[in-house]
């Protein structure tokens, strides 16, 4: 291993370390191990390897860690202290038809609605470099894009930026509100159509302050 790969590598086992001390619930296995010490008998002669806590950062997408990641992370941290949530913990991050995904366990509602709100305004940020108010691209893979990242990549040389927008579509600002459609039946076994709105003109001013104070 060179000096640089050696370097890197501490650069980057430090900063782990710094922000597993920061948000010790933004770890994988971290519910593993606290089952395993209530399941497992304290005198049993049989050694058990725990498996390692691994920073859940490194799976949230750059782009949207860049616009937003510190903001939804202070929110739940606030909600989790306050509400004593000890076994909360991150299952899986991701992005998932253009749309971030935060898997976890051992939250309340209002952990529900930070990570639903976030997930929300994800729809609008480039997934490469953080720029908000873009809009959704349709090309091979669903996910939100700008203009000079999807030029930049070598991939798309062939592929015009406006052919992979939809052009039924005006969804290029991060909204103040969503609206969720549900299908009921009624008495008779008709379907009904149900809209419930969701505010989160809190964490949308939240995120256009943050960047416009960023930028």
């Amino acid at each position: 291993m060179t000096k640089k790969k050696r370097r890197l590598k501490k650069q980057f086992k430090t900063r782990e370390r710094k922000f597993m001390k920061k948000y010790p619930w933004f770890s994988y296995c971290q519910f593993i191990l606290e089952r395993r010490k209530r399941i497992i008998n304290p005198n049993t002669k049989r050694k058990w390897s725990e498996p390692k806590k691994f920073c859940a950062i490194w799976d949230f997408p750059k782009g949207w860690y860049k616009a937003f990641g510190k903001l939804m992370l202070e929110d739940l941290d606030k909600e989790i202290k306050r509400s004593n949530l000890k076994h909360f913990t991150v299952e899986q991050i991701k992005e998932k038809f253009g749309q971030l995904r935060f898997y976890n366990y051992g939250g309340n509602k209002k952990t529900d609605e930070i990570i639903s709100a976030y997930s929300i305004i994800s729809e609008n940020v480039c997934l490469h470099c953080g720029k908000i108010n873009v809009p959704m691209t349709y090309g091979a893979w669903q996910y939100p894009c700008c203009k000079k990242c999807w030029e930049n990549n070598k991939y798309h040389k062939n592929v015009p930026y406006e052919s992979v927008l939809n052009k039924y579509e005006d969804y290029d600002k991060i909204p103040f509100e969503y609206k969720i459609r549900k299908w009921e039946r009624d008495v008779d076994g008709n379907f009904i159509e149900k809209t419930k709105t969701l505010d989160i003109s809190e964490y949308t001013k939240k995120v256009i302050e943050y960047n416009k104070n960023k930028g």
